[in-house]
């Protein structure tokens, strides 16, 4: 190649570069700046979604400041509340607040708006997950006008931990108002006082059928597994609840209000002052010679050479229907029967536990436990008899709950360990071996 030739083709390669280089230089000048504005756009699509749901849940709402975080703002991380919005022209305010839906372990959002009276203008949730267990919209429409009391909100069938999730969610974001004194908690009637400590009292406690009522008693139900019946009660001007057991056995408790702004109450049990009370609900409860005799057949059928098989009175609210002490060749055993409720369609699971004299589990009888691919998510991965005899040989010391839990089975596995800490709690109140 001729030095000339040479020359004309390094001019030629070195145009071509500089054409390439400057067209993208001049592309990047022309749409640069279109790229960052409709970054900006899609950024001001998003905020306007954001601000459309906040206007949906509060009407007539305009630009809000954020309180989380601001000096003085108190916040309990545990709550699951978010962000709390104020609107900048006194319409209220908007909470959002993420809680766990305990069948699946689904995270639940849920955004509501809040007037300057403190009542719910409207209500959002969104699931982390698309399943089948949503709340109706009869349960979400029933929290628009409530106050913080929360009173009266529809439960939906079929999606009882997901309605109260959200129901818990809503209440924690109201908590979080009071605390900083943003608004009054509304005065809660003493019933929805009483039916918020009921499921600490009974725990496990889902509410069964309407009970008939006379003399002071003015409403009573009984749970849905028929564990315990639930009465209120007036005496004079005061109002009390009273709770029997499966065994008949009474406890009174009346309502104290520790703080009027928060409207925070607690419960004392008053039965040693109210014999009359316990006289009067004792004849509400249940006859539970059935479910004893069904224990009793359970225990022949388990030892054929037991003797001496005896009744014992359930101390404890919760999921035991019956229990006895028994004789099998010179020692002493104790069987207890619950009628433990499985959350996830609240299902009825007869649970049937031997004790030894020192407290120890000897045998395990889930009578109604599901292991079917059908039922669960997943299937567990432990056969049912691997899983009731992982419980032998524990007593109220060793067991901790989570011997009861297994992969995919949230709610059997949560019906089961309320039983076990039942009856442990029931030997305990036996005075051990008595």
């Amino acid at each position: 190649m001729q030095k000339r030739d040479l020359v004309k083709t390094i001019v030629l390669i070195a145009s071509i570069i500089l054409v390439t280089v400057g067209s993208a230089v001049g592309l990047n000048f022309l749409t640069g700046p279109q790229i960052a504005k409709n970054e900006a756009v899609r950024d001001e699509i998003k905020e306007q979604a954001a601000a459309g749901v906040l206007a949906e849940v509060l009407p007539g709402s305009g630009k809000f400041d954020e309180l989380v975080g601001t000096e003085g703002f108190v916040l309990d991380e545990t709550s699951g509340v978010s962000s709390v919005l104020k609107d900048q022209n006194g319409k209220g305010y908007v909470i959002i607040v993420s809680k766990t839906n305990s069948p699946m372990n689904d995270v639940v959002t849920v955004t509501f708006g809040v007037d300057m009276s403190g009542l719910i203008t409207g209500i959002k949730e969104e699931f982390a997950s698309d399943k089948d267990y949503k709340v109706s919209a009869d349960t979400m429409n029933s929290f628009v006008g409530k106050d913080s009391t929360l009173a009266d909100i529809v439960i939906t069938g079929g999606a009882t931990v997901s309605s109260s999730t959200i129901k818990e969610a809503v209440a924690a974001g109201f908590k979080v108002l009071t605390e900083n004194n943003l608004m009054k908690a509304a005065a809660k009637t003493t019933e929805q006082v009483f039916e918020e400590f009921i499921p600490q009292l009974a725990p496990g406690f889902i509410k069964g059928s309407d009970l008939t009522v006379s003399g002071n008693v003015y409403t009573a139900y009984k749970s849905l597994n028929d564990t315990v019946v639930v009465a209120y009660v007036n005496k004079g001007e005061t109002k009390l609840l009273a709770l029997v057991n499966a065994s008949g056995v009474v406890t009174v408790y009346e309502a104290e209000l520790v703080n009027e702004d928060t409207q925070e109450y607690k419960v004392n049990n008053v039965t040693a002052d109210n014999s009359d009370v316990v006289t009067e609900v004792e004849a509400l409860a249940a006859d539970n010679t059935a479910k004893v005799t069904k224990l009793t057949n359970k225990v022949n059928a388990y030892y054929t050479n037991a003797t001496d098989v005896t009744e014992i009175d359930i101390n404890v609210y919760g999921s035991l229907v019956a229990a006895v002490s028994f004789t099998v060749e010179g020692e002493t055993y104790y069987a207890y029967y619950s009628n433990s409720i499985n959350g996830f369609g609240n299902h009825i699971m007869d649970i049937y536990v031997v004790l030894d004299s020192e407290g120890k589990v000897v045998k395990v009888d889930i009578t109604t436990l599901f292991f079917e691919e059908e039922y669960f998510m997943t299937k567990p991965n432990i056969t049912k008899d691997e899983y009731q005899n992982g419980f032998t040989g524990l007593d109220g010391e060793t067991f901790d709950g989570s011997q009861a839990m297994m992969s995919g089975a949230t709610m059997t596995s949560n019906a089961t360990k309320q039983t076990m800490f039942d009856v442990f709690s029931q030997f305990a109140s036996q005075g051990g071996n008595n």
